[in-house]
């Protein structure tokens, strides 16, 4: 009897395995095709509002949000992200302090996305407290340097967290901070061609 309740645990383990790696290959194939589409995506806020709806809705993530970290003044700023209700909600005018918080571990070089278990606070965008459950945050990265960062929790259903969702959350945060490079260069392209076409058309004009 003892043998046959171990071959059981045993069998039990290895097809829970075996369906997590099939799941997590799936959702390996959903987040390319999301990829693809952020790349035709015309605007950073577009590209930010995209992954935080597609990841929900595609990924399998309960809550999603997409923060941009300013080195300048050491803060955080709100994108998108998907409210207490599961709607999207706008965030831009958001913005704390990194300051003590372990996210500094991205500043410093980390990528290992940060991890917490069931029983870690889950808050809105006022930082304050609504519930508790687990929580993954994975790091935006650029040429080396922390731009941003991607949030998920299971705040809405409360799901048991596969061991695959911090490899998922960390590989789209990687994508998603080259595609926010992108835009953020192409950004400063456009004001940087603006500046020079308003600076000779005054001097046409003095001329």
């Amino acid at each position: 009897l003892e043998d046959l309740s171990l071959r059981q645990l045993v069998w039990k383990e290895l097809s829970r395995r075996e369906d997590n790696d099939f799941q997590f290959r799936e959702k390996l194939k959903t987040l390319n095709e999301i990829n693809a589409g952020l790349g035709v995506c015309d605007s950073l806020d577009e590209v930010c509002r995209q992954a935080v709806l597609l990841g929900k809705d595609r990924l399998g993530f309960d809550r999603l949000s997409v923060w941009m970290f300013d080195a300048q003044t050491d803060r955080m700023h709100g994108t998108y992200g998907v409210d207490e209700h599961g709607m999207l909600r706008d965030e831009r005018g958001t913005n704390w302090e990194i300051g003590g918080s372990p996210l500094v571990e991205f500043v410093h070089g980390s990528t290992t996305p940060i991890v917490t278990a069931d029983a870690a606070p889950n808050y809105n965008n006022r930082s304050e407290i609504i519930g508790y459950g687990w929580h993954i945050s994975a790091p935006l990265n650029y040429g080396g340097q922390f731009i941003g960062y991607m949030t998920a929790d299971n705040f809405l259903n409360h799901q048991p967290m596969r061991n695959y969702q911090p490899e998922l959350l960390r590989s789209f945060a990687a994508t998603l901070g080259h595609y926010v490079a992108h835009h953020r260069m192409r950004a400063s392209t456009e004001k940087l061609s603006d500046t020079v076409h308003s600076k000779q058309e005054r001097i046409q004009l003095l001329g």
